[in-house]
């Protein structure tokens, strides 16, 4: 590679590792892709177009859960996931759940309950407009989820064993904007209580977007213009 866009400047040693490039090298531009979510009626119209595909969340709160992939492509997958069905069942009928599983495993169905949808099929932005709480865990997705400052959850049971086997690059504890859960019942509690800190995420939210405009294509095509006059 000889250049890398990032979305903020906390990116720019770790995309240096990860493509192999020097920091200078990273150029904070922002991510073309999220500039979709700085826009009201794109939210509106995915949000329209969600309650026709899927009828059964009209007037319910709508809990996305969207883990990331665990082991390796050649060992396979390891079963470190939230069971579902014991969530939606304390949860309550007033709660569906829509669930996203990783690329890698978007034939893999956790469940037949009807008030849980499977969306493997579906692309994330157009979920995140019915989404009222996300779950994760260490997934990328929550940088971009946190633009809308809506409620996050973080389903950890495997912590300890993930930051030691694959590694974390954050301080997860402690920058990690919601609660950190090892048992459903944990977030189930947090869900029916509904006090989450929303500044916190407005903070992780600002920390890990340099810019909240919508541009960052226009900065793309400004570096690359650049790069060509040289």
């Amino acid at each position: 590679y000889d250049y890398v866009i990032a979305n903020a400047e906390v990116f720019r040693q770790s995309y240096a590792q990860a493509f192999g490039v020097r920091e200078e090298q990273v150029f904070i531009t922002g991510i073309p892709e999220t500039d979709c979510l700085y826009k009201q009626d794109y939210h509106e119209c995915n949000r329209t177009s969600m309650l026709e595909k899927f009828p059964i969340i009209k007037g319910k709160k709508v809990v996305l859960y969207a883990p990331t992939f665990r082991g390796r492509l050649i060992t396979g997958f390891k079963d470190a996931y939230m069971d579902v069905d014991k969530v939606q069942e304390l949860l309550g009928d007033d709660y569906v759940i829509m669930y996203k599983m990783h690329p890698l495993l978007r034939k893999y169905e956790i469940s037949k309950n009807p008030n849980i949808v499977c969306c493997n099929e579906e692309q994330l932005y157009p979920l995140f407009a019915v989404t009222d709480y996300l779950i994760s865990d260490y997934s990328a997705l929550i940088f971009d989820f946190s633009v809308l400052e809506k409620p996050m959850l973080f389903f950890t049971p495997d912590l300890d064993t993930y930051k030691k086997e694959t590694g974390l690059f954050l301080d997860y504890e402690n920058e990690i904007p919601g609660p950190i859960c090892t048992y459903e019942e944990e977030i189930v509690k947090h869900i029916k209580n509904n006090k989450f800190d929303m500044k916190s995420i407005s903070k992780f939210n600002k920390k890990y977007h340099a810019y909240s405009d919508g541009k960052s294509l226009d900065r793309v095509l400004y570096l690359i213009e650049e790069i060509m006059d040289r």
